[in-house]
């Protein structure tokens, strides 16, 4: 079954004050002058892309892939380490992340911007950053596949992950990890001007014994005012403003 997808108008992406080109070359499903490689079919190329050559010699549908040289790109990072994780089926830290990311993804995509998929679970899952119908459904797919079985850490992906993003590439986070490692990871990130968006789903709503909020004052360090979701919120609405110090005011007094 495929994540549940929320209209997130007032998310303030990263991406949406980008502009030039960047150090990272991407693939587009537009087409353009220049064929660069070939791959399998996906749902949503046109006919006019298909490499007929190719198809007859393999005996199945090849799709060509172009080269747009030098653009932007966003990336979504989705943490499904195991041990982070809290709550059950539907209103798990998990669940919610997988359909943040999902909404995301639409909301990008259809901004025409391209959109790309890091998820360390069961499995490493990743989607270069791309455009076009095709790239949400396979996006979409691979959500729905992945398990939070995980057992890399997001202070170990984002290191061993960082050469994907460059120059004028933008980052969204979506993680419960109440480790303070991921935000040192995310500082050498922003030294190199990729713009980093952070949306921390709170453990402890879900049921959880490690207090997510805790990274809080260390990402404002950073320079990173997270978005907070909590288990039953709606989503658009938790998307919709960053937390700040006065969020936390009434739960300090409490």
């Amino acid at each position: 079954m495929y994540p549940q997808t929320h209209d997130i108008p007032s998310f303030a992406i990263p991406s949406a004050y980008l502009s030039g080109e960047s150090s990272a070359r991407r693939r587009s499903h537009d087409l353009t002058p220049h064929a660069a490689s070939v791959r399998e079919y996906a749902f949503g190329d046109s006919i006019s892309r298909i490499h007929w050559n190719s198809t007859a010699r393999l005996g199945k549908l090849m799709s060509k892939e172009f080269d747009l040289g030098l653009s932007s790109d966003v990336w979504l990072l989705v943490d499904l380490h195991r041990d982070v994780q809290a709550g059950d089926l539907d209103e798990s830290t998990d669940e919610y992340a997988v359909s943040i990311a999902a909404s995301l993804a639409g909301k990008y995509l259809d901004a025409q911007l391209p959109a790309g998929l890091v998820a360390y679970g069961d499995q490493r899952y990743m989607l270069q950053a791309e455009t076009g119908a095709g790239q949400f459904d396979r996006i979409m797919e691979f959500l729905a596949m992945s398990k939070a079985e995980g057992d890399t850490s997001l202070e170990q992906l984002l290191p061993m992950e960082e050469q994907l993003w460059g120059y004028h590439s933008a980052l969204v986070v979506i993680t419960s990890s109440h480790h303070l490692e991921w935000v040192s990871a995310l500082k050498e990130l922003t030294r190199r001007r990729v713009r980093i968006a952070v949306i921390l789903l709170d453990g402890q709503s879900f049921g959880g014994m490690f207090d997510t909020m805790s990274v809080i004052p260390e990402l404002y360090d950073v320079g990173i005012s997270p978005y907070v979701v909590r288990q039953g919120d709606s989503i658009p609405v938790a998307l919709s403003r960053t937390y700040t110090m006065h969020d936390a005011a009434p739960e300090a007094a409490s």
